[in-house]
């Protein structure tokens, strides 16, 4: 995996989720009625950057409601952002396009790209998508079972995710079983370990201390079951 440069950016390290957990009903509904609850528009974009840049969306409301907890929670008042039928949220334009795709995709729609894989995840946490988070778990997961994750994903991870979301314990697993420490490292991975938060280090350790001094050489190797987002949602 590439470490060019950073995916971390401002519109995730704030950790501003919009909302900690909203129940997501899963019920079945028809085609033609869903037609009918009509349409919303979604402007995307990041603060700071000039609205010309920002996206419209015309999303069925149906589709946000059934998939997403963030907008289900918009869209009935429970959280602000619902101004003359807009909606405003903060997020990269080319992220958000993969959450439409899957909105409308579903089991059709995939991701072929490991960064794109992590940037999606933690947008379907502030979007509270868990299938959209199991999605991209597994993906991650395909991607690290055998590989280890760049410093950068290590450090975007860390900055954009709660303390206990299992793509952070499947980030330290990587690092743990796939790589250890890092050899040769460059003046430029120095500067990038350094804005590793202190949380990857201490749980890096632990489970490092786990594997050879409690488990040993017969530490099995953790496979795709043990990390599941199903208590998130």
């Amino acid at each position: 995996m590439s470490t060019s440069k950073p995916v971390v950016d401002d519109t995730v390290s704030r950790r501003d989720t919009p909302v900690e957990r909203v129940v997501i009903e899963d019920t079945t509904i028809r085609p033609s009625a869903a037609a009918s609850e009509g349409t919303v528009k979604v402007n995307v974009g990041v603060e700071g950057v000039i609205r010309a840049r920002w996206k419209e969306y015309i999303i069925h409301t149906h589709l946000l409601r059934r998939h997403s907890g963030f907008f289900r929670a918009t869209l009935c008042g429970a959280l602000p952002g619902l101004k003359d039928g807009t909606i405003t949220f903060q997020a990269q334009p080319e992220t958000f396009d993969h959450f439409v795709d899957w909105l409308y995709q579903q089991d059709a729609y995939s991701v072929d790209n490991t960064k794109t894989d992590f940037e999606v995840y933690v947008l379907a946490e502030r979007l509270v998508a868990p299938k959209l988070k199991a999605l991209c778990l597994d993906n991650v997961f395909e991607e690290l079972e055998y590989g280890a994750p760049s410093l950068d994903e290590i450090a975007y991870t860390f900055l954009a995710l709660p303390e206990h979301d299992p793509l952070l314990r499947l980030v330290v697993d990587a690092e743990c079983f796939n790589y250890g420490c890092r050899h040769d490292l460059t003046d430029e991975d120095k500067v990038k370990i350094g804005l590793i938060p202190p949380m990857f280090h201490v749980k890096f350790m632990i489970r490092r201390n786990e594997l050879v001094h409690i488990k040993g050489p017969r530490a099995e190797r953790p496979c795709q079951k043990d990390y599941s987002v199903l208590g998130w949602i």
